[in-house]
């Protein structure tokens, strides 16, 4: 943009030296990754941001922060911020009084004199802004003008639209942000069904559903390509969260069981009197001489002595060994290799048994179980993977990732935390308890957890959607009196002739300004032009054959200013003719828009990134920018210094270059993106619940910082239904 009169200062940062890396900017940037922060200003919008240290994204001394505030035509459209013409708003006040959810500076602007914008502006399909277009070689001229918009479009299910609906788990409802969307929005449910060729995107959340019933889903999202009668459902960030309850803080109840249940090995003293034998195992087959309790099933294995103890004293001797059956509270000890002294002991004598149990730290085989829903499922391992057919639970004890199965459960103080339906390879958190399911009952537990209770809606009624589309305008406007009809080539704008006089576009087309034009001096005064007239309720209601200065007086008046070969018609008009004035704009693509306001630099074209290094585009500077695909999904961006310098205030320096927005923009979704103005007029705000606040660039005490750029026009998300 053209840079004000007055320009900040800004500190030199250091020089890199030959051994520090430089980063490449015209590469791939890092990754929009990690997020630093996640905001919801209503449901519906997400806003994330990003923060790279420096030298990570570019060169520079300074940090730089990336600011993506995402939705969907359906639940957010397209807004300008504005007051009447020229002036500024502020950022915050906009914000607040529109109850929008996010707004974004826009169009470049003149910071000499009137800050006028470089491109048109449409508001619900009425001009209120046009002025000349500028080329290098012609210079100022009534022609075509770089516009990007929201439009009206047939829609095709299998290329996906946004839409309205809801998906309902448990009575719960979830708006939902379209259909087979192409992307899936940061923060948002989009339904899928058997119309779109590809797989779906993988969202946070993932459901597959038949007949209102959940019949698979992954809480860690998966990719579905539905079949007919199948719905698929995607979910991302807090609807993604919200989801996901349907499936996690549920009740679980855990019995670890005991040791004795498979048996182990260990080391133990069974003594009756000044007797010692040596025990090796417990409950399990041994060569040495081996305690069975009552967890053991059966007849215990013979050895050449056996004792049968019960209440502390032994109950049975046999002396060549014997197999027994344990009874409740009796102990049996095999002996394989007895002393005189063993055998010598009687029926009678008092005995104790200890021996050593496993730990939970080294793990051991077990007999415990799971109680889900109204389901109870066998436990055989605590930290030891055993390869059965039931579940291995894992604590915080055992080092590193667990090994994942066939589905995966995390449990918390007697809650689901997470539920991984493919099985994940995870560590288990101080308090957390680790299942890992088999195949061969993993069917099972997910049959657990589905149920008749899903219901998905979708608004397929609509003959025309909402999606966005940059174009070309121009302004066809006309105003007819006495049969007479005249061009007009600008409205609400002035161009200066370089001597502090302005004049209307050229000789032939002439100006106009409605109650939209506040005046430079905020008097509604017009710029005088070859012939002036104004017309009130479709009739003259003053003229000045000659030309002069008119202001817009009353709500609803209409001033023109006509050039040289103009005039001379005018000069058979009367106060009282009648007097028809027609708005009218051109775009290339003979498309109808709504709304639709000026753009700078392309920067992706039908998925393909066209922003490049040349013609400075490799210089690292604050961007502000918007992406979107024809589903009519959108994305806008911030890329600026992360913190604030206050002696970096004007044309602030960090940021990034366009090759890395348009990649980042695409990385997101979009398959068409543009910028908008940069510098020190780029800026995101966002609604919070005591007002607003600042995203790209948040003052260190958390207060509203004190230099933004207010600007002309603003890019405001507010909501679809107001």
């Amino acid at each position: 943009m053209v840079l004000g009169l007055e320009l900040s200062a800004f500190a030199i940062g250091p020089v890199y030296s030959a051994q520090q890396p430089l980063v490449n900017v015209c590469a791939a940037p890092p990754e929009l990754s990690n997020p630093e922060n996640e905001f919801t200003p209503k449901p519906g919008v997400g806003v994330t941001t990003w923060k790279f240290e420096p030298g990570v994204s570019h060169n520079s001394w300074e940090d730089t922060r990336v600011s993506v505030a995402s939705s969907s035509l359906n639940l957010f459209d397209w807004n300008i911020g504005r007051t009447k013409i020229p002036g500024f708003l502020s950022p915050y006040q906009s914000v607040i009084d529109n109850n929008a959810a996010v707004a974004i500076n826009s169009d470049f602007f003149n910071l000499w004199g009137d800050p006028l914008p470089w491109g048109p502006a449409l508001e619900d399909g009425e001009l209120v802004y046009f002025p000349l277009a500028y080329d290098s070689q012609t210079g100022y001229s009534p022609d075509w003008i770089k516009v990007v918009g929201v439009v009206s479009r047939v829609p095709d299910p299998a290329d996906g639209w946004t839409t309205t609906g809801s998906v309902q788990l448990d009575g719960n409802a979830q708006i939902i942000a379209g259909l087979n969307l192409p992307s899936l929005p940061l923060d948002g449910v989009v339904v899928y069904d058997n119309r779109r060729a590809k797989a779906s995107p993988i969202g946070d959340v993932s459901l597959l559903i038949s007949e209102n019933k959940i019949i698979d889903f992954d809480l860690a999202g998966k990719s579905f390509s539905p079949e007919v009668g199948h719905i698929a459902i995607q979910a991302t960030g807090n609807a993604a969260k919200n989801l996901r309850t349907r499936f996690t803080g549920r009740d679980v109840t855990l019995d670890l069981g005991i040791p004795e249940s498979h048996g182990f090995l260990t080391t133990g003293i069974v003594t009756a009197g000044k007797v010692n034998v040596k025990i090796a195992a417990v409950n399990k087959q041994s060569a040495k001489s081996t305690v069975f309790t009552t967890n053991w099933s059966g007849l215990t294995t013979q050895k050449a002595l056996t004792w049968v103890i019960a209440n502390g004293k032994i109950k049975q001797v046999f002396l060549k060994g014997s197999p027994v059956a344990v009874s409740p509270n009796q102990y049996v000890v095999q002996i394989a290799k007895p002393t005189k002294a063993m055998k010598a002991i009687k029926s009678g004598s008092k005995v104790k048994v200890s021996y050593k149990k496993p730990t939970i730290a080294k793990g051991f085989l077990t007999d415990g179980s799971a109680h889900i829903g109204s389901s109870n499922f066998s436990i055989t391992g605590i930290n030891k993977p055993n390869g059965s057919n039931e579940i291995t639970l894992f604590t915080s004890d055992w080092e590193g990732k667990t090994p994942a199965g066939a589905l995966t459960i995390i449990v918390k103080n007697g809650l689901i935390t997470s539920l991984y339906t493919e099985g994940q390879s995870v560590k288990a958190a101080e308090g957390e308890y680790v299942l890992q399911v088999p195949e061969l009952i993993a069917p099972e537990i997910r049959t657990a957890f589905s149920g008749p209770n899903a219901v998905v809606t979708v608004d397929e009624t609509l003959e025309r959607i909402k999606t966005i589309a940059d174009t070309k305008a121009r302004i066809r406007s006309s105003l007819t009196v006495n049969g007479e009809k005249l061009l007009l080539g600008t409205l609400n704008y002035y161009h200066s002739d370089g001597g502090g006089g302005a004049y209307p576009p050229d000789s032939d087309k002439g100006a106009v300004y409605d109650d939209n034009w506040r005046g430079s001096n905020g008097d509604a005064a017009t710029f005088p032009g070859s012939a002036s007239v104004r017309v009130r309720n479709g009739v003259i209601q003053k003229i000045n054959k000659s030309g002069g200065s008119m202001t817009v007086a009353e709500p609803g008046d209409l001033v023109f200013q006509f050039g040289s070969n103009q005039a001379q018609l005018v000069q058979d008009w009367t106060v009282g003719m009648s007097a028809t004035y027609v708005s009218k704009y051109q775009t290339k693509n003979d498309e109808p828009y709504e709304t639709f306001l000026g753009y700078g630099t392309r920067l992706i074209t039908d998925g393909s990134v066209v922003a490049n290094c040349a013609n400075a585009g490799d210089q690292v500077r604050p961007r502000t920018a918007v992406g979107w695909n024809d589903a009519g999904q959108y994305w806008l961006i911030t890329a600026s210094p992360a913190s604030r310098d206050p002696s970096n205030s004007g044309y602030r320096t960090g940021g990034a270059n366009y090759p890395q927005v348009a990649r980042w923009l695409k990385s997101l979704g979009a398959t068409h993106a543009v910028a908008f103005d940069g510098g020190g007029s780029t800026w995101m705000v966002r609604r919070t619940t005591s007002g607003a606040a600042r995203v790209d660039l948040p003052d260190a005490d958390g207060n509203d910082n004190p230099w933004i750029r207010w600007v002309p026009f603003n890019l405001m998300l507010v909501p679809a239904s107001e």
